[in-house]
């Protein structure tokens, strides 16, 4: 059996951070005047571009979702036309790495 890698160490401040952030999010509730279909589009420091998609106007799941360069704005486009399990399986590891 093969072993797993050690998941890296991440310092307490970044933990606090990162939740501090999830609080503003939520406290934001972009859900409330935002589509799932709606896509914000930013780049990183290396000018890469990220696609970004608010869950959460069905109010069933809520969260913010990054989908890396072309590959992932793919697989966002994917996601969206998904209509049954079949797809979502497809689309579940369309991107990785």
């Amino acid at each position: 059996m093969a072993s797993r890698p050690k998941p890296p160490d991440v310092p307490l401040d970044l933990w606090r951070r990162t939740l501090d952030a999830a609080l503003a999010f939520r406290a934001l509730a972009p859900w409330q005047w935002m589509s799932d279909s709606d896509i914000a589009v930013f780049a990183d420091a290396s000018g890469q571009p990220w696609f970004a998609s608010v869950l959460g106007a069905a109010g069933q799941v809520y969260g913010l979702v990054l989908y890396r360069g072309g590959g992932g704005l793919g697989t966002l486009k994917q996601a969206m036309n998904a209509e049954g399990p079949a797809d979502w399986e497809e689309v579940r590891f369309a991107q990785t790495g």
